[in-house]
């Protein structure tokens, strides 16, 4: 994905570049400016590469409705975090440990459907039959390879970006899912999936 530039992030999310709080938060509350966190990250060399805000209906919340943003890391092996991004990614390097470990897991193709059905669950409802072939298949050769992280990444994209094709066994009509747009859905949908991924980690490591 090419990186966003302040022109591109304001088009998709103005509330981004709030320069005050709203007014109904109370006077302890202590404003950041999202676009200063943003050129955080982009110091160290994680660029914005997807944004997205909430729909709001009342005028006096528009701009400051809540927003997503989306970092890659392009171009470098290593990076050294400053400061005050420590403070806000807290968690980093025991999120990269887990990542390498995942990579490091090798699925059959039995467990890989394991892990989509139990994906698929997350993302669906009871009564929605779907492909899981095409909740797991890849769209970049990146994401092409059997071990567990790639197969998540699989599962996170097409659980996410939707396209996946169902049933519903009610009405007995096909569908095609959409994309998740709500931001609390996103955040939502990527703990759970992240939640699994771990704990079928912790499966294979104990086997």
């Amino acid at each position: 994905m090419k990186p966003l530039s302040n022109v591109e992030l304001k088009s998709l999310a103005p509330s981004i570049f709030a320069t005050s709080p709203s007014f109904e938060v109370s006077e302890k509350y202590a404003f950041i400016p999202t676009i200063e966190v943003v050129e955080m990250f982009r110091n160290s060399s994680w660029y914005p590469v997807e944004s997205k805000e909430s729909f709001v209906r009342l005028t006096h919340n528009q701009g400051y409705q809540k927003h997503l943003i989306r970092f890659r890391h392009i171009g470098f092996k290593e990076v050294a975090v400053k400061e005050a991004i420590e403070r806000i990614v807290a968690n980093t390097d025991k999120i990269n440990e887990k990542i390498n470990l995942y990579k490091q897991i090798e699925l059959n193709h039995t467990e890989q459907l394991s892990l989509t059905r139990a994906a698929k669950d997350i993302r669906f409802k009871p009564y929605q039959e779907v492909d899981i072939y095409t909740l797991i298949q890849s769209h970049r050769k990146e994401d092409n390879g059997n071990d567990l992280w790639r197969v998540f990444n699989r599962l996170q994209e097409n659980a996410i970006r939707g396209g996946v094709k169902g049933k519903n066994i009610i009405t007995n009509r096909n569908f095609t899912s959409k994309p998740i747009k709500s931001i609390d859905s996103l955040i939502s949908i990527n703990e759970k999936l992240f939640d699994l991924t771990e704990r079928f980690a912790s499966i294979k490591l104990s086997a």
